[in-house]
């Protein structure tokens, strides 16, 4: 406990971009830990009053493919008020309400023991409050090794990570061994063999506490706002790879933050579909707090819709069910790339201009449709044409045009296609330039789903290094036509 009672002082007593507030506002329910720390712990289920402040401590940790043996339901709500048997609880929770302790703070918030979980209502309530009750936390304790609730939080670090080496003094008569490890580089090097970094709503909960402990099969790990460090000593990154949201104030470098936290959770797991963009919205809501006249829709922003359409998936097998409308990135599997970066991004011209958008939420008090969606369109102003995919090639027949790029199809709608030629549409999304010149263009490509409506659903994406004046001619000639994405 010294490491991360060291960590916790430095943290509060000197970093300007970490809230030190000594109390916030508590959760609906928490868990009240009572008792001296030389007797075992009572534990119950303390029903906060309306704006009550307190100290608390949240656990974040996989539910594995059973979830937590024991839960709170409306059958045991009563029961759990009075007190909850801390030998029943799983060794990861135990763990946590030993911390909680050790760190002399009263309140622990676990969502399986302070969420209704057989109460549809309940969820609903405090789903969207998520991202509160992370931020507010004093600290988050990250169960990162631990692939269910059962596995603990501590772990023994294995042989081949603390490796012996025995040395030999100059005189060759006497030896003794030393203990070293590899230098770990970066928060991210252990990520790849922790089952809790590879959850997808877990992603949130780091991105939003102020304060984190991760608890990894080889160490404690502390992460801040303005810190990263670990046991090992290497590891002392003066800034954390936590986005501090505030911090981004330009509406471009605010383009590719937000492109660089879709890629990061979109190579996250999620057990079910359906919690795609609820899953991410409490970082949405957190962003659009700090954005002035900005709107989400389906997981892009309006003031930086062209950046945020350019992105393309990996091929996987499109969403069983549908959960997202075709030109967001939610409405496909697996990872996401954008065609953004840190260094180009000041150099793209948009071309493709917003008219309207239509988002109906899943859940009605969902104010601002950042959760689950029920149905979504976008209506925008561009330049449209029709054109030939060469299938399966990476070129387009536009026009006369035989044009070569990358072309990226989100999902396979034509099962194995009888013809090499797939007739689809490309929308002119925008334009990458350096030096003055222009280097890039995109565009989606669409499939016209109602030919009345002007009604189009995106199938792919396509980008050209380089224009010939025949196709430049071509494309000056062709008006601004609005239509509507589905």
């Amino acid at each position: 406990m010294s490491d991360i009672s060291q960590w916790l002082d430095t943290c509060t007593k000197q970093h300007s971009k970490c809230p030190i507030a000594d109390k916030t506002p508590l959760p609906s329910r928490v868990l009240e830990i009572d008792g001296s720390p030389d007797h075992p712990p009572k534990l119950r289920l303390y029903r906060t009053a309306p704006n009550e402040m307190g100290r608390y401590i949240c656990l974040s940790y996989c539910w594995g493919a059973e979830g937590s043996p024991v839960q709170l339901k409306k059958a045991t709500l009563s029961q759990f008020q009075q007190d909850i048997e801390r030998e029943a609880l799983p060794l990861t929770f135990q763990h946590a309400i030993h911390v909680t302790r050790q760190l002399g703070v009263k309140y622990l918030w676990i969502d399986s023991l302070c969420i209704v979980q057989d109460d549809s209502e309940d969820w609903r309530e405090q789903c969207p409050l998520m991202a509160e009750i992370y931020h507010n936390a004093y600290i988050t304790l990250a169960a990162s090794a631990a692939p269910n609730p059962r596995a603990g939080l501590y772990f023994t670090s294995d042989d081949e990570w603390n490796r012996g080496r025995e040395i030999l003094c100059t005189s060759g008569r006497h030896a003794f061994r030393t203990f070293g490890r590899t230098p770990m580089t970066d928060m991210n090097s252990t990520g790849d063999c922790e089952p809790l970094f590879k959850r997808a709503w877990a992603y949130q909960e780091r991105m939003l506490s102020p304060r984190i402990l991760y608890f990894t099969r080889r160490e404690i790990l502390w992460e801040c706002n303005e810190q990263a460090a670990c046991q090992c000593l290497h590891l002392r990154e003066k800034g954390s790879l936590k986005v501090t949201f505030s911090e981004t104030t330009d509406v471009r470098d605010f383009a590719f933050r937000w492109a660089d936290i879709v890629t990061e959770y979109t190579r996250r797991e999620l057990s079910h579909t359906t919690d795609k963009l609820p899953a991410l919205a409490g970082i949405a809501r957190t962003m659009y707090s700090l954005r002035a006249n900005d709107t989400y829709i389906a997981g892009l922003w309006r003031n930086t819709l062209c950046l945020d359409l350019l992105w393309h998936g990996n091929r996987k097998p499109k969403l069983a069910t549908w959960q997202a409308p075709s030109w967001s990135w939610a409405s496909i599997n697996g990872e996401v790339t954008f065609l953004i970066s840190e260094q180009n991004v000041h150099g793209f011209r948009p071309m493709l201009s917003y008219v309207t958008h239509n988002c109906t939420p899943l859940h009605p008090t969902d104010e601002g449709c950042f959760g689950g969606l029920q149905s979504a369109s976008l209506t925008v102003k561009g330049k449209l044409k029709s054109a030939i995919w060469n299938y399966p090639g990476n070129s387009l027949t536009i026009g006369k045009a035989h044009r070569h790029g990358s072309f990226f199809i989100d999902n396979y709608f034509w099962s194995e296609p009888t013809t090499k030629e797939l007739p689809l549409y490309i929308l002119h999304v925008g334009d990458m330039f350096s030096g003055g010149l222009r280097t890039k263009s995109y565009y989606l490509c669409l499939r016209q789903v109602d030919e009345r409506l002007q009604t189009y659903e995106r199938v792919g994406f396509f980008y050209e290094k380089e224009r010939p004046s025949t196709l430049e001619r071509l494309w000056q000639t062709i008006g601004a036509t609005t239509i509507t994405l589905v």
